[in-house]
């Protein structure tokens, strides 16, 4: 089979079988058994799904490692699509399932070309990146110790479609998924007096968080405070005795994260204390803004230029990426590949499968290329 129609295969392989944040068993399988079929090394990493694979070059070198994601979103699929999930309620909607299959092109072009290869790449299939924590799963596994660079590449809609991205420092966002527990005492409706009003604390804390960035955050650095879920009471006339609220921060620097996260405390514990309840803070997810090396951008646009594809500056985006925490570890970069379609994490989202091809060329130039190249 041409090899720009078994990648074609593979992603279709992918996105008709979906699977949300450590759940990929079916993909880590498949993808174990199409890796060992080309000769690659399944390191025992002791993850429960997602794994990584090691290709062994030719001639000594560094150890180079791309990385892909696997994990779906619990959405349903537009009906419109000719390819389609075949789990209900869940989708490929941010192209990780191009991803993947990417990764898995870029192996099979360099196991045709060990000879060729310089040291050894590690291909990282991760797991669990829509949940924040993916990353420090693979991390934690030792894996990647000795690995000189990563690599990944994101899909991005508004991007020039068939470009490759490339910024240096920050282009995707530190982010934080805030969880605020209010207390307070419910009661009857017809009298407030006798209780402490979550609803009222509820509604002013949305509307003061958004202080935070007007009011806070230099006006010349991007941030977005969001709360984007509110949920209290059950029925019409009773004022309940808790509330929850759910939402995001988004920014670029250190500094504007810890500003950000001390603020959204000190208002969450003022507002409850003006309104007589009591305000319990978390984050389950937080980190850090992506840093791409400059060196890692420059190797990024020479293997661009080498196999045809063309380098567009990309801006940077507050949508937020794992891969973060592994520049924390060793040098990265972190691609962008642009596409017309609706957007990430849209019902309607679709990659285009004839990407693919120059996709897998991309990632696999990367690591053949001499280093110092670019």
């Amino acid at each position: 089979m041409p090899f720009a129609e078994a990648l074609q295969a593979e992603y279709a392989w992918l996105h008709r079988h979906p699977e949300l944040s450590f759940e990929e068993h079916a993909a880590t399988a498949h993808l174990r058994a199409e890796l060992e079929a080309l000769g690659a090394r399944i390191l025992g990493t002791g993850l429960e799904t997602g794994l990584v694979a090691e290709l062994k070059g030719g001639r000594p070198g560094p150890t180079l490692a791309l990385r892909a994601d696997l994990d779906a979103l619990p959405l349903a699929e537009d009906p419109s699509h000719t390819l389609r999930s075949e789990a209900e309620g869940r989708m490929h909607a941010c192209g990780h399932d191009f991803h993947a299959a990417a990764l898995l092109g870029a192996a099979a072009l360099l196991a045709q070309r060990k000879a060729e290869l310089a040291g050894r790449v590690l291909l990282v299939f991760q797991p669990g990146e829509e949940s924040g924590r993916g990353a420090l799963q693979v991390l934690a596994t030792g894996a990647l110790e000795g690995a000189s660079a990563i690599f990944g590449l994101h899909l991005l809609p508004g991007l020039a479609p068939g470009a490759v991205g490339l910024t240096e420092g920050a282009n995707f966002a530190a982010i934080g998924r805030f969880s605020i527990e209010l207390q307070g005492r419910g009661c009857h409706a017809a009298q407030p007096h006798a209780g402490a009003d979550c609803v009222l604390a509820a509604a002013r804390l949305a509307e003061s968080l958004q202080s935070v960035v007007s009011r806070n955050v230099d006006p010349m650095h991007p941030a977005v405070v969001s709360v984007t879920r509110i949920q209290a009471g059950n029925t019409w006339n009773v004022l309940p005795g808790a509330a929850l609220l759910e939402g995001t921060t988004r920014c670029f620097s250190a500094s504007d994260d810890a500003l950000i996260a001390r603020r959204v405390q000190e208002i969450c514990q003022g507002v409850a204390a003006a309104c007589g309840v009591s305000a319990r803070l978390t984050w389950p997810t937080r980190h850090p803004a992506t840093d791409n090396a400059p060196a890692l951008i420059a190797r990024a646009r020479a293997a661009a230029g080498a196999e045809g594809i063309p380098c567009v500056p990309a801006a940077p985006t507050l949508l937020g990426e794992d891969f973060a925490f592994y520049q924390q570890k060793l040098p990265g970069a972190f691609l962008t590949f642009g596409l017309n379609s609706a957007p990430l994490h849209h019902p309607a989202f679709a990659a285009d499968p004839a990407a693919l091809e120059p996709a897998a060329r991309l990632l696999a130039r990367l690591a053949l290329l001499p280093w110092g190249a670019g």
